[in-house]
């Protein structure tokens, strides 16, 4: 990450191309998930932002199971559950399986 404020520039910070905005924009607030199930099919190729997005109750299962950091990760919005379980070292089907039962998918 570079800031090139502190070299007298006028930008943002950098990070692998991306800048603060772009960074911004790519993560997820948990203020802003959803008190009604959208329409939404769970999987292990789900999105994690995508459940953040549209299924009630996900953004805490999602922290339960992966932890707060997801939030301002970037990769929230490519990251799938089997993405997500590999990193942490967690059965995707246990978060699956979750995830159906709120969604009434089970």
């Amino acid at each position: 990450m570079v800031n090139h404020a502190d070299k007298g520039h006028d930008c943002h910070i950098h990070f692998y191309g991306k800048t603060e905005p772009d960074l911004k924009a790519a993560t997820v607030s948990r203020e802003g998930t959803m008190s009604e199930t959208q329409d939404i099919v769970i999987n292990g190729d789900t999105i994690l932002g995508d459940i953040v997005e549209h299924v009630a109750g996900g953004a805490e299962v999602i922290e339960k199971y992966f932890g707060n950091g997801c939030f301002t990760c970037p990769g929230i919005r490519m990251e799938s559950i089997n993405f997500g379980s590999t990193m942490h070292g967690i059965d995707a089907e246990v978060i699956i399986k979750e995830l159906k039962e709120l969604t009434g998918q089970e």
